[in-house]
């Protein structure tokens, strides 16, 4: 089997255990210490409510992003700080909000988010 047959057989195989473990439910998020900006590590749940802009897509806790827009979904109930990551030149902030989707920015002008562990 030639080389490059093997390795897109091991990206399908890949792909396709990630998505069964996304679909489950069981994909956690890297833990602090583990190069994750997190402070705490928040699994990924899919939910029946997609994200905006897409009807179908699955919607996770957390930090994610589309191809225009960066979002945060708080999942618990309570008012929390996040603090947003910037892209350079600009300033990183921090944002008190409250459960469900919240839109941070532009996908470009945002690289990350997470939760501080203080409440708001």
């Amino acid at each position: 089997m030639k080389m490059w047959c093997r390795t897109a057989f091991r990206i399908s195989a890949v792909t396709a255990v990630l998505g069964a473990l996304t679909l489950s439910g069981t994909v956690a998020q890297a833990s602090p210490g583990a190069g994750s900006r997190l402070s705490q590590p928040e699994t990924t749940a899919v939910s029946e409510q997609a994200k905006p802009g897409s009807d179908f897509a699955p919607q996770v806790c957390g930090y994610y992003e589309d191809a225009v827009t960066a979002w945060y979904n708080h999942c618990g109930s309570t008012h929390v700080i996040i603090y947003v990551d910037a892209t350079w030149p600009r300033n990183d902030w921090s944002w008190c909000i409250g459960p469900g989707t919240w839109d941070i920015g532009g996908a470009n002008a945002v690289s990350n988010a997470w939760y501080s562990g203080q409440t708001c």
